[in-house]
């Protein structure tokens, strides 16, 4: 059976005036330069199996933008079986892919039951997440949050994110997800949080963020074991490069 697909096109304008649904395995499909915009706090929220696949180019990207003078909260892409809360490991999982997509001055969302504060992007525990050559920018607490085991991150830039009374890290990881060519600058925090096994980095540069660069927490029932940590750099922080947690060494 073929699932539900909302298709989005250029020559179409989208507005989303609140936080918008979509359901039981539906698709949302926003093509090549495609314009969405949002008002009045809106959002969307990917729930029950639901899943994007959102394909720009490199000349023609698809973007996520507030209009002037509202707020857009972000991306929620929930585990599949129900709202959120407590799912049981293993499947059924859900599978979004995000490529050439600009995502702009989100106010933040959560995962109901998810490990993860605030971000512009969240995903669920059981919601793999593929991102390449996209952007974030002015997010106004964490930019990306993944937690589903293979998730990855590919030629992403996050610029700048936080407020002034900010506790959320740029990007949030966990389980065996992996970064390639990362970019994260003017973090209002700290610039990468991890907490999961398997986590790999590879040319990974964090700059400028107002604590640390990136933090490995090492809790014992839940810490970062199994790191890959290659090619990267975190500099100009405004409290250390890197950092672990007591417990992790």
């Amino acid at each position: 059976e073929v699932p539900l697909t909302a298709i989005v096109i250029r020559q179409l304008r989208w507005q989303v005036q609140s936080m918008t649904y979509f359901d039981s395995l539906s698709r949302f499909e926003p093509h090549a330069g495609a314009n969405i915009t949002f008002a009045n706090s809106g959002g969307l929220h990917l729930r029950r199996g639901a899943h994007m696949l959102a394909f720009g180019t490199a000349t023609d990207s698809i973007n996520f933008r507030p209009i002037a003078g509202h707020s857009f909260q972000g991306i929620l892409l929930d585990n599949p079986g129900g709202d959120g809360g407590a799912f049981p490991a293993g499947p059924p999982t859900a599978s979004s892919w995000l490529a050439f997509v600009n995502i702009d001055s989100t106010s933040g969302v959560s995962v109901s039951g998810g490990s993860f504060s605030s971000a512009g992007l969240n995903a669920g525990s059981r919601h793999q997440v593929t991102i390449e050559d996209s952007r974030f920018r002015r997010n106004r607490n964490g930019a990306i949050a993944l937690q589903a085991p293979n998730s990855a991150l590919t030629r992403v830039r996050v610029d700048t994110t936080g407020n002034p009374t900010t506790t959320i890290a740029a990007i949030q990881l966990e389980d065996s997800v992996s970064l390639q060519d990362v970019d994260v600058f003017r973090s209002g925090q700290i610039g990468i949080y991890t907490v999961g096994k398997g986590i790999t980095f590879n040319n990974v540069t964090v700059r400028g963020s107002m604590h640390v660069g990136i933090y490995i927490d090492g809790d014992n029932a839940s810490g970062s074991q199994g790191l890959q940590l290659s090619g990267f750099v975190s500099s100009s922080s405004g409290v250390g490069g890197v950092s672990m947690a007591a417990d992790f060494l």
